[in-house]
């Protein structure tokens, strides 16, 4: 139980963090209209890209080779943005996040509610103090884990679309590694 309210909170504060860091959103901005810039002369203008193209900014070289487009990217903002350089700070919980199994939480909440709910047949039909005691003890931790694991997966819900991404192709394991892997490969640019 301690390890899924855990996971949880770690699944609450990075969806929440990721959703609402205004630096983070500048951050997106700025890579968009750089893309866009480099990509001009091929097709007109996008109006997002796919998390998953982060990784791209470490792949893309400059024609020297000598310098990454995430290399670009962290002097830009140092030049021209340097509010923005801490940017990371503003995001809360996310290598946690990466680590959870959402849908092994959900059905771990699950399945304690369907065990509570044997236990309380077996008190209704027989007179056990101890089981007594054991609900109502446990009836709240229930009541707020599964009250958690709502608030938890309405939350990653949330960002996962907000990023134009499905919650149901896109798990934490998924979505919250690609904030890592661009977190850790901007600070190497500092």
């Amino acid at each position: 139980k301690m390890k899924s309210t855990a996971q949880l909170n770690a699944i609450i504060a990075a969806s929440a963090s990721v959703k609402s860091s205004p630096k983070l959103k500048r951050m997106l901005e700025i890579i968009l209209a750089l893309g866009n810039y480099m990509n001009s002369s091929k097709r007109g203008s996008v109006y997002g890209f796919k998390l998953q193209s982060l990784d791209l900014l470490l792949d893309t070289k400059s024609t020297d080779r000598k310098m990454t487009l995430l290399h670009y990217i962290a002097l830009i903002v140092k030049e021209k943005y340097p509010e923005l350089a801490n940017f990371f700070n503003e995001l809360h919980f996310v290598d946690k996040a990466a680590a959870v199994s959402l849908e092994n939480v959900l059905l771990d909440v699950k399945e304690l509610g369907k065990g509570m709910e044997l236990i309380r047949r077996e008190c209704s039909l027989h007179d056990h103090a101890v089981l007594k005691n054991f609900l109502q003890s446990s009836d709240q931790q229930l009541d707020k884990l599964q009250k958690d694991a709502k608030t938890a997966e309405e939350a990653f819900n949330a960002v996962v679309m907000y990023f134009g991404e499905s919650p149901k192709t896109t798990p934490p394991s998924v979505f919250f590694p690609v904030f890592v892997r661009f977190i850790k490969a901007y600070k190497v640019q500092l």
